[in-house]
C-alpha cells in the first residue's frame, strides 16, 4: 500500500480550500503509483472554506485501488480557530497513521511546513518506507529565511527517497545521495476538446497565479508592446488585491488599443478547452527570485501537453530540464525585448506531444526503479 499525504482536493470539490496546480501534480503521481500496480490511499487535511464544519469523507475510484480519505474540518474563523483547526487535522492524521500504516507500506508526503516533524515522530513508531515530494523550498521565501532553513534541513535528513520538481532542488537537498526522481509537471498529453478557429490574430495566454512574484506584471508589460496581430488572454487567481491590480491594468491596456482579456479562473475540462483555443503559452518570471528558482512552473508542461508552443525567459530551472529543447527561450527579462521577439515571429513552432509521452514513460520507469530500491533496502 502507498499512502499519499497532502492537502489534496478533487477538482470538483468546491467546499474545501484548493491548490489546483498542486492537486493536479499530486493526481498524476498518484496515478503513476497506481499504474505500477500499487494500491493508493490519499490522506488529505484540506480544510473547508466555509464557516460550517465538514465530516470526514471517504471516496473510492472506479477501480477501487485509489481511495481518498479527507479528515474532518471545523469551519474557518479567526487566527486562533484556524490554528486549532490545523492542529485538529494533524491529530487525525497522526491517529489514522498509527492505527493503519504498516512497516511494509510506503508513505509519500507532499513537502509542507504543515507536517513539520510529524512524519519523523510517526516513523519512529511505524518504521514505514518514506518518500518526500519536494516541489519548492520554503526557506527561500523572504519572510521565512531566518527560521525555516534548519527546520527544512532536519526534514530533508529523514526520507529514504525523494521526488523533486527540478534538478536544482535535487542538487541542493539530496546530500548524501538517496534514490530520487525528477518530475517537472504532469506528463500527460491532453485530448483535444475544441478546434482552433482560423484567425489572423495570434492568441497568447498566461494561465497561473496572479501573485506579482509569478510574473503577471511583466506579462502585462509585454502586452503593452505587442503589435495588433496579437491578443493576450489571462486566467488565474490570487488575492482580491492581485485581481484588482490585474483588471485595472487590463482596462488601461484596452483603452490604449491593445487586446487583453482577464477571464477569471478555469479548472478541469473548462481550463483545457480554454487554453486549447490559444496558440502560445507565456511563462515569464523574475530570474533573481530564488524561491522561483527552486520550483518548476507547472504551466509550462500544461501548455505543452495541450498542444501550445511556449515562450519563456531564461529561467535556469527550465534550461536545465528535459523540456529545454522544446520551448522558446528568450535570454532577457526586458518586456520590450520579449515583445520584439514575439512581434518579429522569431519563435519556433514545436510539436511537444512526443516528448511529453517519452517523459511520461521515463517517469514511470524511474519511479518503479525507486520503489524497487526501497524494497531491497528493507
Amino acid at each position: 500500500m502507498v499512502y499519499y499525504v497532502a492537502f489534496y482536493t478533487r477538482t470538483k470539490d468546491r467546499a474545501r480550500r484548493q491548490n489546483l496546480a498542486g492537486s493536479e501534480k499530486a493526481g498524476y503521481i498518484i496515478k503513476t503509483f497506481h499504474d505500477l500496480g500499487e494500491e493508493v490511499t490519499i490522506l488529505s487535511n484540506a480544510r473547508t472554506i466555509s464557516r460550517r464544519g465538514m465530516k470526514p469523507e471517504r471516496i473510492r475510484s472506479g477501480t477501487k485501488r485509489i481511495r481518498l480519505y479527507t479528515f474532518a474540518s471545523w469551519g474557518k474563523g479567526g487566527r486562533v480557530k484556524d490554528a486549532i483547526n490545523a492542529g485538529y487535522g494533524l491529530l487525525q492524521l497522526l491517529g489514522y497513521m498509527l492505527l493503519f500504516v504498516r512497516r511494509e507500506d510506503t508513505v509519500c508526503v507532499y513537502h509542507s511546513m504543515g507536517y513539520l516533524g510529524l512524519m519523523a515522530l510517526i516513523r519512529k513508531v511505524k518504521k514505514f518506507r518514506y518518500i518526500l515530494e519536494v516541489e519548492e523550498l520554503y526557506q527561500y521565501i523572504d519572510a521565512n529565511r531566518s527560521g525555516y532553513k534548519k527546520k527544512e534541513e532536519r526534514v530533508f535528513s529523514e526520507p529514504d527517497a525523494f521526488i523533486f520538481s527540478n534538478r536544482l532542488i535535487a542538487e541542493e537537498v539530496n546530500l548524501p545521495a538517496r534514490p530520487a526522481v525528477v518530475v517537472n509537471g504532469v506528463y500527460r498529453n491532453r485530448r483535444r476538446l475544441t478546434l482552433k478557429k482560423e484567425s489572423r490574430v495570434v492568441r497568447l495566454v498566461y494561465a497561473g497565479s496572479l501573485e506579482p512574484q509569478k510574473g503577471i506584471g511583466k506579462i502585462l508589460d509585454i502586452a503593452a508592446c505587442l503589435d495588433e496581430g496579437y491578443e493576450l488572454r489571462i486566467i488565474g487567481t490570487g488575492t482580491t488585491e492581485d485581481i484588482r491590480e490585474v483588471t485595472d491594468r487590463v482596462r488601461c491596456l484596452n483603452q490604449s488599443g491593445k487586446k487583453v482579456f482577464y477571464d477569471g479562473i478555469r479548472t478541469g475540462r473548462k481550463y483545457r478547452e480554454y487554453i486549447q483555443k490559444c496558440d502560445i503559452g507565456l511563462c515569464i518570471q523574475d530570474q533573481t527570485d530564488i524561491f522561483n528558482r527552486y520550483g518548476f512552473p507547472s504551466k509550462v508542461v500544461s501548455y505543452l501537453s495541450n498542444g501550445l508552443d511556449v515562450i519563456t525567459n531564461g529561467l535556469i530551472q527550465i534550461k536545465t530540464s528535459e523540456l529545454a529543447g522544446y520551448v522558446n527561450i528568450v535570454e532577457s527579462d526586458k518586456a520590450e525585448t520579449i515583445a520584439a521577439y514575439i512581434n518579429e515571429k522569431r519563435y519556433q513552432k514545436r510539436n511537444a506531444a512526443a516528448v511529453v509521452r517519452s517523459l511520461d514513460l521515463a517517469f514511470h520507469a524511474e519511479l518503479e526503479k525507486l520503489m524497487n530500491q526501497l524494497m531491497i533496502k528493507l
